[in-house]
């Protein structure tokens, strides 16, 4: 069975022919406005139609008349379509379509217009970057749907990359964010730990001066008990003494009276010296009074080796005190320092056949401080462990004997008096402590 075809009438009365026909449902210009084209060809015949064409359209034209002249111009301006013609002087449009493909951060569409048409020339032309291929002589509505279509496809590029750098921008500004959340982070854990070893040291400093203050209260009304019979045992010693001494005549053995003499002596000299003792530690019993005051500095440091050195040490101690000014600081924190260093200094000798403790005072006019130096030729300690000697709890001596808050309670007073406080030790030689205090 034989059918038949349409006639010419039948065709153009088709409804698909008929809107295909109606410009109105397709191309006849170019559908966004205020486009910059160039035109690449050497044919200035070529250039003068396509431009025309182009601003007829809406958009703007520019001409170029080779390659090289193409890429340089999308270098330097915005560029939104190339139309390139492949045969042309200084650089062909395979090497420029080429070159304007690597333009960094931009998408440049490609329409070759070419009057080639051997498929290897323009599969060549879509292999060096290519987007789209026009034959010449041009179909006005071809090249205008082709032109439309690249740009639909050169604002969807351009849509991606705006998301892409927005999105970079919110990932970079997040990651900002989180470093700055990190370093607030770190910050704070910082400041926590300051505060609470500034809390931790006080609360140190408060246990020991407690301690202190207990120990000192309980020497005082020792000393206030004491005094009583002492002074009953000195004054009944003296007595005896003048008896002793009256009757010397009677004696019936020389040898047995010089040694009743000496012993009388020896027990008047400790007698004294407990005297002194508790002079000293009556005065040291108002610690937790902290009062400001005029300090002699020297005479703390006699105090102090009073209360620490005794005739059967078996060190020597060697002082060299200078003449210097009182300075205006707490009697009783000052005492307490130097009993604490000139104390490590005993212990850290206490060990050798012939240990010396050297103590030496300054004055300097000029900054007007006073400097305090106690050296001991003791056991010293390692370098390793210099940086923490004023540490809280941070001892060198066995369990039992030293609680390691002595040296940090040191610093603490000895700064809290805008002084300094400076340590230095070689093992197996000795120790050297140097106080700075401001007049």
């Amino acid at each position: 069975m034989q059918t038949s075809q349409p006639n010419n009438t039948e065709r153009m009365t088709d409804p698909f022919i008929k809107k295909m026909n109606n410009h109105a449902h397709w191309a006849k210009d170019i559908k966004q406005k205020g486009l910059n084209i160039l035109i690449t060809d050497d044919d200035p015949v070529s250039r003068t139609m396509l431009s025309g064409l182009i601003a007829q359209s809406g958009a703007k034209a520019h001409e170029v008349n080779n390659g090289q002249a193409a890429v340089e111009y999308c270098q330097n301006n915005p560029v939104d379509l190339v139309l390139m013609d492949l045969n042309m002087p200084k650089m062909n449009g395979f090497d420029a379509t080429h070159e304007i493909k690597r333009i960094k951060d931009q998408f440049i569409p490609v329409i070759v217009v070419t009057t080639y048409e051997d498929d290897t020339i323009l599969a060549k032309a879509q292999a060096y970057g290519a987007d789209d291929i026009v034959s010449k002589p041009v179909s006005h509505e071809l090249l205008l749907s082709k032109i439309n279509a690249m740009i639909r496809l050169k604002n969807l590029y351009d849509r991606e990359k705006s998301l892409v750098l927005h999105l970079e921008q919110e990932i970079k500004e997040r990651d900002i964010a989180n470093h700055r959340l990190l370093k607030m982070q770190n910050d704070l854990k910082r400041l926590v730990e300051i505060k609470t070893n500034q809390l931790r040291q006080k609360d140190i400093e408060l246990l020991e001066m407690d301690r202190i203050t207990g120990l000192y209260s309980l020497a005082a009304g020792m000393a206030h008990e004491i005094n009583n019979p002492l002074g009953f045992i000195k004054s009944s010693l003296d007595n005896l003494k003048k008896l002793v001494m009256g009757q010397w005549h009677d004696a019936h053995n020389l040898q047995d009276f010089e040694k009743a003499i000496r012993m009388i002596m020896r027990m008047d000299k400790g007698i004294n010296r407990i005297v002194n003792i508790i002079n000293i530690l009556k005065d040291l019993s108002n610690v937790s009074k902290a009062r400001h005051g005029p300090l002699d500095v020297n005479n703390s440091i006699r105090n102090a080796i009073k209360v620490v050195h005794s005739d059967e040490s078996n060190y020597d101690i060697q002082m060299a005190l200078g003449k210097i000014p009182p300075i205006n600081s707490s009697p009783e924190e000052i005492n307490l320092c130097l009993m604490n260093i000139i104390t490590n200094a005993r212990d850290a000798v206490a060990e050798k056949e012939s240990g010396i403790i050297s103590i030496k005072s300054f004055y300097y006019a000029d900054n007007q401080t006073i400097v305090i130096q106690i050296t001991d030729n003791g056991i010293g300690m390692p370098e390793k462990i210099m940086p923490r000697v004023f540490n809280p709890f941070f001892t060198t001596k066995p369990v039992g004997k030293g609680t390691g808050v002595g040296l940090t309670l040191t610093e603490r007073i000895i700064k809290r008096h805008d002084g300094h406080i400076y340590l230095t030790s070689k093992e197996g030689q000795g120790t050297t402590v140097t106080v700075v205090l401001p007049v």
